[in-house]
């Protein structure tokens, strides 16, 4: 059965054969009718700026600071909520940002630029909540969709701004 736009989708993850993380899955159509259509450019120029100052795009983030770069990741840390944390972030270019938790409580996000059959794109957030956390998890659900659509609306505003050049 196809998932639609905004199911969630739960999988877990195991290493060593012993479940560890829990995967939670949203996405939302990038050009809906009526709004300001965005190229998969466009929109990947959007996630390499929220990589690296996630403040307009995510609002329970209070502070980034990018620690160290390199080709094709960050290292930085983030307070989320009142709690620093501390991520590596890898990016496969026009397609996915990875964020792997390495200090701070434990997780994984990742923001995917997918093509439906048609040919129409979607934006997907993955979480990687630990197991024993689901209730929570499942709590924060309305938080989790609406970075989705808080981060389009932000690309969105940054395109009509000029901040991301059209293409």
């Amino acid at each position: 059965m196809a998932r639609r736009a905004g199911d969630v989708a739960p999988r877990l993850a195991r290493k060593g054969g012993v479940r560890i993380m829990k995967e939670l899955s949203y996405e939302v159509a990038v050009n809906e009718p009526g709004a300001l259509q965005l190229s998969r450019a466009e929109v990947w120029r959007g996630l390499e700026i929220k990589a690296e100052n996630p403040l307009p795009f995510i609002p329970g983030i209070q502070r980034c600071e990018v620690l160290e770069r390199g080709d094709g990741w960050l290292s930085r840390e983030i307070d989320l909520e009142g709690q620093p944390i501390r991520e590596r972030v890898t990016f496969e270019p026009e397609r996915r940002v990875h964020f792997e938790r390495v200090a701070g409580a434990p997780g994984w996000v990742d923001n995917v630029i997918d093509e439906r059959p048609d040919g129409s794109l979607v934006l997907r957030f993955v979480f990687g909540v630990p197991d024993e956390d689901e209730a929570k998890a499942r709590a924060r659900e309305p938080a989790y969709r609406n970075a989705l659509a808080t981060t389009l609306a932000t690309v969105r505003r940054m395109v009509t701004e000029g901040t991301i050049p059209r293409r």
